[in-house]
């Protein structure tokens, strides 16, 4: 019998070894950042924690770890390579996630007063694909506005393999937020969308143009206050 690699050529194999050895990134890279996203929800909300350690010790613990991982992913996938911005950037990250909850904590209970399917603020939090997309997203836009590179948006892929939502860090969206179904919903780099904006499943809110020299202009829509879409 063949090795089944005889048919592959010594040509391709040796592309396949430079393309390796000239990769810059981690191995390992997105699961590294998956552990990232999951210890921050974890960090701020119970409903995602895999342990619940609820003293003060416990907890800037589990503050100390999400520093060392989002360090260690400013290192490589980040762009970041001196310690020194990589700590100022992990803290001041760490620094607004208080912000971030608070945000989150008003989106997750509007998305309960409104929806007539919602039990609980708690069921939102722990089963709605749409505050779980919301979250990860107000995580990485925190990221994307330190011009960090890559990483928020590896951070909104994950979500979006996650939830079936696509929501580019670098949109900017007020609190309330609320997204119902959310299949299939893109929104857009440079969208603006205002509070108490209420988003159904397959709703689009894409460029006017994909032409590379729109880099940085706005060209998605601005949504205001209290729309449904």
């Amino acid at each position: 019998m063949r090795p089944p690699h005889q048919d592959v050529s010594i040509e391709f194999i040796q592309e396949l070894s430079l393309a390796r050895k000239s990769f810059c990134f981690a191995p390992g890279t997105r699961h590294q950042t998956q552990k990232l996203i999951d210890r921050l929800l974890g960090l701020l909300f119970p409903h995602f924690a895999e342990t619940l350690g609820c003293g003060s010790e416990q907890i800037e613990g589990e503050i100390a770890v999400c520093q060392r991982e989002l360090q260690s992913l400013l290192n490589t996938v980040g762009g970041i390579r001196e310690s020194t911005d990589t700590r100022e950037i992990a803290s001041r990250f760490l620094g607004q996630l208080g912000d971030v909850q608070c945000l989150l904590a008003a989106d997750a209970t509007a998305i309960d007063e409104w929806d007539p399917a919602s039990s609980s603020v708690d069921e939102v939090i722990l089963a709605y694909p749409g505050f779980r997309a919301i979250a990860i997203y107000r995580l990485a836009h925190v990221l994307q506005r330190e011009n960090v590179k890559i990483l928020p948006r590896l951070m909104s892929e994950i979500a979006h393999e996650m939830t079936g939502i696509d929501i580019h860090p670098g949109a900017t969206i007020q609190s309330p937020f609320l997204i119902d179904h959310g299949t299939g919903i893109v929104i857009g780099e440079t969208t603006v969308i205002g509070a108490n904006v209420k988003v159904y499943q397959g709703v689009t809110l894409g460029a006017t143009s994909v032409r590379k020299k729109m880099l940085g202009v706005k060209r998605h829509p601005t949504i205001e206050d209290d729309v449904v879409l």
